[in-house]
């Protein structure tokens, strides 16, 4: 759904632990909740349709993996920079 563009751009964002919302799917990171709301550890997934769940950082860099992987096949010539973010985050969040 990302262009290349916007593919590396979501996952520097990660790497910052800022999230990112696209059409129907927001993906947030405590930094990215206002200090009156609910603070959470690790990730949060919510649908437009208010359904949310907040998964750890070991189940967030699991799916973020297959998600690289996956835009690596289909975009080849970004394998370097894509797999380089993936290693920061990973080395971010200990995952």
């Amino acid at each position: 759904m990302l262009s290349e563009r916007n593919f590396t751009e979501v996952c520097e964002g990660f790497l910052r632990g800022t999230g990112r919302g696209i059409e129907y799917a927001v993906c947030l990171f405590p930094n990215d909740i206002d200090i009156e709301s609910e603070r959470f550890e690790g990730v949060e997934f919510s649908l437009h349709s208010g359904e949310e769940v907040i998964v750890d950082y070991a189940v967030f860099c699991h799916y973020l993996g297959l998600v690289c992987n996956r835009y690596i096949l289909s975009n080849g010539d970004s394998r370097g920079t894509v797999a380089l973010l993936l290693d920061k985050i990973r080395q971010k969040y200990n995952c």
